[in-house]
């Protein structure tokens, strides 16, 4: 209960055991870890982390990263689960949110009882298409397509740091906004859609369906008037009203060894089915 709080808490798991589940990289629940007599697993795609560290020392429960594999710690054994490479939602531990969302899966359900070699299983065949819309990837004319649902700075931070980490001759963003949000969260969809990445061209959607309280293509706008301040040349910026029309166009923008990042939000069924029909 006196964890029930705490936002990062991944979950707790109501069984004999009374594990609960724990985000190792959170400060606050570490400090709110001190105050309670529960059986913790803990987790951390750091294995460098002290909490990682010391719960391996007293021979406790915790799943990490080493030398590119999932571990699992338990009882003063080490057990080796697959490569980050072998688990499709990771993008061979470039998306280090699904890193770290493995983390925590792996701790929940062998807590529940499911073993090992059955966890591993269910990594290895859990795609990102079984999960549309998160990460999905597609190969469209030797370019590397990627679909997300990503509608907040948060999000975004996210989707960008797997953007970033991808090695390709040019990359294009479609995003868009809806209108029931602050100027100020707008403006930080932005700043971390160009934060620490060079985009080569970026196409703004309209999101007319999405104004909600405000003027047609007034998020759009401050999309763009917040990304030319960012650096971005208006010649590199394309404002367009429908998203499959965005989607369109940035497909055939592309090139093979581009890098297309589709934030989709008012047509997903149809834009998944046509990166489906598309893609090689």
């Amino acid at each position: 209960e006196e964890l029930a709080d705490v936002k990062w808490i991944v979950t707790s798991v109501v069984d004999k055991t009374g594990r609960v589940v724990l985000n190792a990289e959170d400060p606050l629940l570490v400090d709110r870890a001190q105050k309670t007599d529960q059986n913790l697993v803990w987790f951390s795609a750091n294995s460098h982390n002290e909490i990682i560290k010391s719960t391996i020392a007293q021979s406790g429960r915790a799943c990490t990263v080493e030398a590119g594999h999932f571990i699992y710690y338990e009882n003063g054994n080490r057990h080796e689960l697959l490569r980050l490479s072998d688990v499709p939602i990771t993008l061979g531990g470039a998306a280090r949110h699904n890193v770290q969302n493995t983390l925590g899966v792996i701790a929940f359900t062998h807590a529940l009882g499911v073993s090992l070699a059955d966890i591993n299983e269910g990594l290895r065949t859990f795609t990102n298409q079984d999960n549309p819309g998160r990460c999905n990837q597609y190969s469209i004319n030797g370019a590397t397509v990627i679909v997300d649902f990503a509608h907040n700075p948060h999000g975004m931070k996210a989707f960008m740091s797997v953007a970033r980490k991808l090695n390709a001759k040019r990359k294009l963003l479609v995003t868009g906004q809806a209108g029931d949000r602050s100027d100020e969260d707008i403006k930080n969809l932005a700043r971390e859609s160009i934060s620490d990445i060079e985009l080569d061209r970026i196409i703004i959607k309209h999101m007319l369906k999405y104004s909600r309280g405000r003027k047609d293509c007034e998020a759009a706008e401050i999309l763009r008037r917040e990304f030319i301040a960012g650096g971005i040349p208006e010649t590199r910026i394309s404002m367009i009203e429908d998203e499959i029309d965005a989607v369109n166009l940035a497909i055939n923008w592309a090139k093979p060894g581009d890098l297309v990042l589709l934030l989709v939000h008012e047509k997903r069924a149809e834009v998944l089915k046509m990166l489906n029909t598309l893609s090689n």
